[in-house]
């Protein structure tokens, strides 16, 4: 199986972007800078800043760097995104290994400077958001003197707030606040911030801080503008590139969110640009990551393959020649002919080699159906994987059984509906309409008629005529492995329809936001009729009990249960009956326990949390 996670390790020569990104912000006359790396869900993103901060970390930069990775998705619990992300580079900063043991104390001494000032902005900001504004209403109704009146607010809210502006600081506090806004802090307390910030890198003795800025777009809407308004307060500080990796679409999106009430009558176009003309003023150099090439496909299954057959000091050997070769040849496939001579061992050569034989004239049809995307190829060769080992344990494990899966899997992943016929044809044991189609495969000029137009298309006739034959395989065998994508339709109940697939599929990608799944997705799924809505849960459940430690299932029951769509809660209780309580994630907290408020009266939900868990932990 391959592991869904970045990797600082290079199959796919991003060594080409991340040498791109590095030339910039490496580039001392360049600085102050914010660097944008744009890119679909899964292309890549995550894994070329790895290597950038391995890169950053070794000879000839890391006397004169430090590289502070920031992840936006793990802060995004907390109540104020802004100062979590201002707090955590300044920590990372001060506690960085590189430092110099002679500096250390100057740094922590400078850094004191640096936590008061995120802590007076912050402060700033909720005395403008919870005093403020209460302050005048009742100094406007009850009138006595303002100043002593909030200062009493502040010393019962104490424990929200700093301790030291519930003291002698908190008249200068309070006259501060009057002059900012919730949404824009006093231009002095930025200013003071900016500077203490600046004589912190001094005092460091390096050249640059690289700030890494990773899952942001994963985020809510307003964590995603929190974090951009962080990082704004860098801005023009001196020794400083921020990389930023992100969907720009999601990112455009919610700041359009997030801002879209205040911008009064302005007309539907103009609101809509607003996120592009905000990214377009933060980010300085923006670098839309192109989509894999078939030929960068190509090579990056090959990879993947070797190393799924491979040891791991055999595969790196492999991967380190590979990175000679992409050098090289930017533009040429990493194939057998290179690969071969590498492999010690004849056995997993025969193993090797009939996937990668495979898989070279069917790459550019894997590239176009999944985007030249390489986590959906990750997914769809672990997806094969499982489906090959479910072949062992039924028996039929040998290799041309085996390839014609994978040749299946690729229909399947191209076009259901041609897909959806295949399997139509071997459920009436209809093996002509698969013989006529292998049969005009090969031929130059051949005419589909019928029900095979719709296979007449290169790269089906590219497919169907490729090895081994469906014609010379048990398809009955290869439809029963790939069950899952057509529910229990072997037994003759209804098909799970690609709507519902395609639903499922994009609620629980890792790019959707609780907005997204509120606004866009709940009425998808409010508007599913019949058959189809309660597929939709099913398919959930079946998601959730897969990885009941993951958290986007739950998070997509809470909106549908929040929502009060029909039947709702009581899947999810029946689904909760199913699960071991304990792998349910403790960030679903605040979300189970607002459920939990609302069907008080039902004992049975009670009693679910009544042990000592991670999740009924967070939900006190």
């Amino acid at each position: 199986m391959w592991h869904d996670n970045e990797t600082d390790k290079d199959f796919l020569g991003f060594v080409v972007h991340e040498k791109l990104v590095r030339s910039v912000i490496t580039n001392d006359a360049n600085l102050p800078v914010t660097f944008g790396l744009f890119g679909d869900w899964g292309s890549g993103k995550s894994s070329i800043l790895k290597i950038l901060k391995s890169d950053l970390e070794d000879k000839p930069f890391k006397e004169d760097t430090i590289v502070i990775y920031f992840d936006g998705w793990v802060f995004e619990g907390y109540d104020d995104a802004k100062s979590a992300l201002m707090q955590e580079i300044t920590t990372q900063l001060v506690d960085h290994k590189s430092l110099a043991s002679e500096v250390k104390d100057n740094v922590k001494e400078k850094a004191k400077k640096v936590f008061k000032s995120i802590k007076w902005l912050r402060a700033l900001k909720w005395g403008a958001t919870n005093l403020v504004i209460p302050g005048v209403a009742a100094y406007a109704t009850g009138g006595f003197s303002l100043i002593p009146f909030l200062l009493g607010k502040l010393r019962e809210n104490k424990d929200t707030l700093v301790e030291k502006v519930t003291g002698d600081e908190g008249v200068k506090f309070l006259e501060d606040i009057f002059k900012t806004s919730p949404a824009e802090p006093d231009y002095s307390s930025v200013r003071e911030f900016r500077d203490s910030f600046s004589e912190l890198i001094d005092a460091t003795g390096k050249k640059r801080l690289v700030v890494l800025i990773d899952d942001l777009d994963r985020c809510s809407p307003q964590r995603i503008v929190e974090n951009l308004e962080a990082i704004k307060l860098f801005l023009n500080v001196g020794k400083t590139a921020f990389v930023i990796a992100a969907d720009e679409a999601i990112i455009s999106d919610a700041v359009y969110s997030v801002y879209t009430t205040s911008l009064g009558n302005r007309t539907s176009e103009e609101k809509h640009n607003l996120g592009k003309d905000y990214l377009e003023k933060l980010i300085q150099v923006p670098y839309n990551l192109p989509r894999l090439s078939s030929m960068e496909v190509e090579t990056y299954i090959n990879m993947l393959l070797c190393k799924s057959c491979l040891n791991k000091d055999e595969f790196e050997e492999l991967r380190l020649k590979f990175q000679e070769f992409i050098t090289e040849k930017k533009n040429s496939i990493f194939d057998w002919e290179n690969i071969s001579p590498l492999i010690k061992s004849e056995e997993i050569k025969q193993k090797i080699f009939p996937l990668v034989s495979f898989m070279a004239p069917v790459s550019d049809i894997i590239a176009s159906s999944m985007d030249g995307n390489p986590r959906l190829i990750k997914r769809f060769l672990n997806a094969y994987e499982l489906r090959t080992n479910l072949l062992e344990v039924g028996g039929f494990a040998d290799q041309k059984t085996r390839l014609a899966l994978l040749k299946l899997m690729v229909i399947e992943r191209t076009d259901d509906k041609l897909f959806q016929q295949l399997y139509g044809w071997q459920k009436m044991q209809d093996d002509k309409h698969v013989e006529d189609l292998e049969a005009l495969a090969v031929k130059k000029d051949a005419k589909y008629d019928g029900e095979l137009k719709a296979w007449d298309t290169p790269s089906m006739r590219n497919l169907m005529a490729q090895e081994p034959k469906f014609s010379e395989v048990d398809m009955k065998t290869l439809f029963w492995a790939t069950r899952a994508s057509y529910g229990s339709a072997m037994t003759g109940l209804t098909l799970t329809s690609q709507a519902v697939r395609d639903l499922i599929s994009a609620v629980l990608a890792d790019a959707t936001t609780d907005n997204m799944i509120e606004q866009s997705f709940i009425p998808r799924i409010k508007a599913l009729t019949g058959g189809d809505y309660t597929d939709f849960f099913k398919l959930l459940d079946k998601k959730i009990l897969s990885d009941p430690s993951h958290k986007s299932g739950y998070n997509v029951y809470f909106f549908c249960v929040d929502g009060d769509l029909p039947n709702a809660y009581t899947s999810f209780k029946s689904l909760l009956s199913r699960v071991t309580i304990d792998d349910i994630p403790g960030s679903m907290g605040a979300k189970f326990k607002k459920i939990k408020k609302n069907h008080s009266q039902d004992t049975a939900f009670q009693n679910l949390f009544k042990g000592d868990t991670e999740i009924s932990r967070a939900m006190k």
